[in-house]
């Protein structure tokens, strides 16, 4: 018996025991939606509800590592589709998060990293949690209400912002948390200490739509089942009406002689903190109880100060037949559109608040820190380093490209620290498959926003984002070379070192 099925046996002789106790919440769904995204449940920071998480995306080529992301509060919707399977959908906007592309070479000792963006809350990406209701198991315990889910949840991004349309940002991916063990695949939605005991208590539920198309149901496990309507003959719609949310007792197998306000004021603290309902109402219809609960007005909203424009990606590889596009986000129709430039003389196509870039073919360049020699042709042969600028309000936002003429056939190896500074060696795999190391006195330096020692100390410069290192050796018609991306500061560079990159 697995961890699921164990609980939920456990559950199922619970709700056995509470046979007697027939009782559900039900809420107008538009009700709800407004009451998570104004009050701000308070939830669990575990799973899904950490406040930051590391996850990765994945598909047969690429993966995207997320890192340094904060994550602001979740919201909630409901999501009914074609065939009327309903389904709770989670959203938490990044605040904060670090977009790493990962690509690997069949063979490669190394993962090179292909693409960096930057996310804010301002350009509207949400990482999304559906879970089926017709599968969701619930749980009471007295003090707290969870959402868990039987089986894989579907996790996937979604983006506003039309400037991520061509980025992976915009797709569905299989997604990889890192460690959340199974026992964290839930969500607290409340937390309450309730002193109606005699009302409440702990019970497994579900949560599933209503005959009523507007309403959502707490629905509790009776011996294990979880489907059909309880009881079946409740017209939901003849006790709550728009606005409202209750919960309904069946007073005729209700196992105490009465019911106070107070006892059934408290049973909102399922999904209602006393502090956020007011108003509450008795009816005794036919032997159904109905309390009503009106929800207070909202606080005014604590919004976190959105950061300011961004040009995105921040980073980009590319092969030199391809191109790619650029965008200063978020655009502002009603302001003047930016000035595109490019410093090294790609070729530039501006197109409002995005521009598309193609690399320039031929003359040489700035190759950074190393005296021309017949060495730094070489590496210009197969590889350049890029810019592409825009210009706002006095403003400048740049953003890296580095295009690669030959893919590297050696790579960068991080050997150890050096008061606290990575420690760099140029390698390669030899026709026996053995990696070799290149002496360092001869090892060839060429590095963007950070230097690289003759002893292959690398240090940052303090107010650059990422570094771009190339290495080459040259010996006779033996020509060796690689390229090593560190995104710091984005990421720690421990962290950074910890993707495979070096």
């Amino acid at each position: 018996m697995n961890e699921y099925d164990a609980s939920r046996a456990g559950a199922i002789h619970s709700a056995q025991l509470m046979h007697g106790w027939p009782f559900l919440v039900a809420y107008d769904r538009a009700t709800l939606e407004a009451y998570w995204r104004d009050f701000a449940l308070k939830v669990s920071r575990q799973g899904f509800a950490n406040s930051s998480l590391v996850f990765e995306t994945a598909t047969s080529s690429l993966s995207g590592f997320y890192a340094s992301s904060t994550l602001g509060d979740l919201r909630l919707q409901l999501d009914v589709d074609e065939t009327a399977r309903a389904s709770l959908v989670v959203k938490r906007r990044f605040l904060d998060a670090a977009h790493l592309q990962l690509s690997r070479s069949v063979g490669a000792a190394t993962r090179l990293i292909t693409e960096i963006r930057r996310i804010n809350e301002a350009q509207g990406v949400d990482l999304c949690l559906k879970i089926p209701l017709g599968e969701n198991v619930g749980q009471y315990d007295g003090q707290q209400v969870a959402l868990s889910w039987a089986g894989s949840p579907c996790f996937y991004l979604e983006a506003a912002d039309e400037g991520l349309d061509d980025s992976p940002l915009s797709l569905c991916y299989a997604l990889y948390f890192k460690g959340l063990p199974r026992s964290e695949q839930q969500i607290v939605l409340a937390e309450s200490v309730s002193q109606a005991g005699k009302v409440l208590e702990p019970v497994q539920f579900v949560m599933r739509l209503a005959n009523d198309p507007r309403l959502l149901v707490l629905h509790p496990t009776i011996a294990g089942e979880t489907a059909g309507v309880f009881p079946p003959d409740y017209a939901l719609g003849n006790y709550l009406s728009n606005g409202q949310t209750g919960i309904l007792l069946d007073g005729s197998r209700y196992p105490f002689a009465s019911l106070n306000e107070s006892d059934v004021r408290e049973c909102p603290s399922l999904f209602m903190p006393a502090h956020a309902v007011r108003g509450c109402s008795l009816s005794n219809s036919g032997g159904v109880i109905v309390g009503k609960y009106d929800l207070e007005v909202p606080p005014a909203a604590q919004s976190a100060p959105i950061k300011g424009r961004t040009l995105e990606p921040l980073f980009k590889v590319l092969n030199r037949d391809q191109g790619a596009t650029f965008h200063l986000l978020p655009a502002s129709p009603e302001s003047e559109v930016p000035e595109w430039l490019d410093r090294d003389d790609g070729l530039i196509e501006a197109d409002g608040w995005r521009c598309h870039y193609r690399p320039r073919q031929g003359a040489a360049r700035d190759l950074g820190q190393a005296s021309p020699g017949v060495g730094l042709k070489g590496l210009w042969e197969v590889s350049e380093v890029d810019h592409v600028e825009a210009v706002l309000d006095g403003e400048h936002f740049i953003s890296w490209v580095v295009v690669l003429h030959q893919p590297p056939n050696g790579y960068i190896r991080s050997t150890g620290m050096s008061d606290g500074k990575p420690v760099l060696k140029l390698c390669y795999v030899d026709k026996s498959g053995e990696e070799q190391e290149v002496p360092l006195d001869s090892t060839t330096w060429v590095a963007q926003n950070c230097d690289v020692s003759d002893l292959g100390v690398m240090t940052h410069w303090g107010s650059e984002r990422l570094c771009i290192i190339r290495a080459y050796h040259e010996e006779g018609d033996n020509f060796i070379w690689a390229i090593l991306i560190v995104p710091y500061p984005l990421l720690e560079m421990s962290d950074a070192l910890k993707l495979g990159i070096a």
